[in-house]
C-alpha cells in the first residue's frame, strides 16, 4: 500500500539521507497534492485520482460546512461514545448531574452547577494559565485537548462528504459517477473511524484542569 512509510522508503536516493528530514518533505509535497486534487488520503494509504475522481473530489470540497456541523458530529462522538455518563460520583459518595460543553459552549445537557468543558483541537490555542484561571471562575472540569490541524482538515472533509453524497444522489448519475459515489461513502466510513480513534488517543491524552489546578 501507498502509505507515508513506503513512500518516503521508495524515494530514498541515497544512504546519507536524513531519514526524518526526507520524511517530512514527501509528507508536504504528498500534501500539496492532495490540496490540488492529483491524490486522495483514505486511512493511511495515498491514492491517484482519475480524471471524473477528480472532478467529485472539487465538488465535495466545495461544499460549505457550517462549524455547528462539525461540533455536533464532536459532540456526539466524544458525550455517546468515549464518555457514556452524564454524572459525577464525588467522594461523598453522591452523584451530580453536569452541562456537557464544548469549547466553552453547552453541547448536552441542562442548567446544573456543575459543567464538563472538553477543548478540542477546533479551538483556539491557549496557554495553561489560561485554562488554570477559567477552571477556577467558571467552575468547570476542563479537558484540554492538544491542537491537530491534520484532524481539523479530515473532521471537515468527512462533513463535506456526508453532505454531499445525499445530494450527488439526488439528480442523474451515470454507472461511473454512481461507483465513485459508492467508492467516497466506504472512504467516508474509514474516515470516520480514524477520526474517532484519534479523537479517543487525544482524549487519553489530554491535560485536565479543576478548581484552578492542572
Amino acid at each position: 500500500n501507498a502509505t507515508l512509510d513506503h513512500i518516503t522508503t521508495l524515494l530514498v536516493d541515497n544512504l546519507e539521507v536524513d531519514i526524518s528530514e526526507h520524511k517530512e518533505r514527501v509528507k508536504k509535497s504528498l500534501n500539496r497534492l492532495i490540496n490540488e486534487v492529483y491524490i486522495q488520503k483514505v486511512g493511511e494509504v495515498y491514492e491517484f485520482l482519475t480524471d471524473k475522481e477528480k472532478d467529485i473530489e472539487n465538488e465535495i470540497k466545495a461544499i460549505i460546512v457550517d462549524e455547528r456541523d462539525m461540533y455536533k458530529e464532536l459532540a456526539d462522538w466524544v458525550y455517546d461514545n468515549i464518555l457514556s455518563i452524564n454524572k459525577f460520583k464525588y467522594k461523598n459518595g453522591q452523584y451530580y448531574s453536569f452541562i456537557r460543553k464544548m469549547d466553552d459552549a453547552k453541547v448536552k445537557g441542562r442548567e446544573e452547577e456543575l459543567s464538563l468543558n472538553i477543548i478540542t483541537p477546533l479551538a483556539d490555542s491557549q496557554n495553561e494559565d489560561h485554562y488554570i484561571y477559567k477552571s477556577f471562575s467558571d467552575n468547570d472540569l476542563i479537558i484540554v485537548m492538544k491542537s491537530d490541524p491534520e484532524f481539523e482538515k479530515e473532521l471537515r472533509l468527512y462533513v463535506q462528504t456526508n453532505k454531499y453524497i445525499p445530494q450527488k444522489r439526488s439528480g442523474n448519475l451515470t454507472p461511473t459517477e454512481n461507483q465513485i459515489i459508492i467508492q467516497k461513502q466506504e472512504d467516508n466510513t474509514t474516515r470516520r473511524k480514524d477520526l474517532q480513534a484519534k479523537l479517543k488517543e487525544m482524549f487519553i491524552n489530554s491535560d485536565i484542569y479543576f478548581n484552578g489546578k492542572k
